[in-house]
């Protein structure tokens, strides 16, 4: 098996539209719990524990264990995307469901897993669209992408990867995390073997190229970095410097090495440190349940 597992759209299934929209309608009077990875992002980042190690709502940390997971107070309540995923899942390897929202909200380039101890393709993490709108995407090293409802997207978190909506309406993706004591092949994961489907077409962006060379570009970093010099806040920074990842046709790792770029134009040394811990934070190496606060 090969070292890496790209993001790819490996499936797509059949939602009942009545039940899952009486089941989302429940998601929306869901209490609202302090993200566990606030730091990641901007906007309204929505992230509901369903199955997690304990059965506790509350807990929305993510974590190698070895039992299967436990269906929470919140996922109680919906019956019919726990009857969805038993239908089409196998859950002895299932350590966690969540169910994601992203409203007007930007999520930075960053890695998974790296507080983690396994080898990374003992873990697979899967998406599936249930609500969606033409504004939310998602990226990774490779493409920006769009997913569809219904459709099965296997991620692969171990690399860089961000994602936004620059919609006000919701964009809702079940999250399912498998864990396995060796590396495993995406296919696992359907207890139906022609559920799996790696022959779609997926909804990959075209993206305008971006000439860094042009002179405006050179002053609209000078002017990020004359903000960042009056407001500190490198969070804003990089929001926007994402956002540009999703219109321009650049690297997803790009916006992290402009960040350091404007934090040293704008010759705070305090600030080009913090922008260094923050970046490594996000996307090299961090701690279980650690968090990165900001100056």
């Amino acid at each position: 098996m090969s070292s890496n597992r790209n993001s790819q759209l490996i499936g797509r299934l059949t939602l009942d539209p009545i039940a899952l929209q009486k089941d989302l309608e429940t998601v929306n009077s869901f209490p609202v719990i302090q993200e566990e990875y606030s730091e990641f992002g901007t906007g309204t980042w929505l992230n509901h524990s369903l199955w997690n190690k304990d059965g506790k709502y509350s807990n929305t940390l993510y974590s190698d264990y070895e039992n299967t997971a436990q269906i929470t107070e919140l996922g109680q309540s919906l019956p019919y995307l726990n009857h969805f995923i038993t239908q089409y899942f196998h859950t002895q390897p299932l350590r966690m469901v969540r169910l994601r929202n992203l409203i007007d909200g930007v999520v930075f380039p960053h890695k998974d897993f790296v507080e983690l101890t396994r080898h990374k393709l003992q873990y697979i993490r899967v998406f599936i669209a249930l609500e969606t709108n033409f504004d939310g995407f998602h990226s990774d090293e490779h493409n920006v992408f769009r997913m569809r409802k219904g459709e099965v997207w296997v991620l692969d978190a171990s690399i860089v990867h961000a994602a936004a909506n620059f919609s006000t309406k919701s964009r809702k993706c079940l999250c399912l995390d498998f864990q396995y004591d060796e590396p495993t092949h995406a296919a696992a994961i359907f207890k139906n073997a022609q559920d799996y489907n790696p022959l779609l077409e997926p909804s990959i962006m075209h993206r305008t190229p971006l000439n860094e060379s042009l002179d405006y570009f050179d002053e609209y970093l000078d002017e990020m970095a004359n903000a960042l010099r009056i407001h500190g806040n490198l969070s804003a920074v990089l929001r926007d410097l994402t956002c540009l990842h999703f219109h321009y046709n650049i690297p997803v790792t790009q916006p992290l090495e402009w960040l350091i770029l404007i934090a040293e134009r704008s010759g705070n040394a305090e600030k080009i440190t913090e922008a260094q811990d923050y970046i490594q934070f996000l996307a090299y190496n961090r701690q279980l349940q650690q968090r990165f606060i900001m100056a």
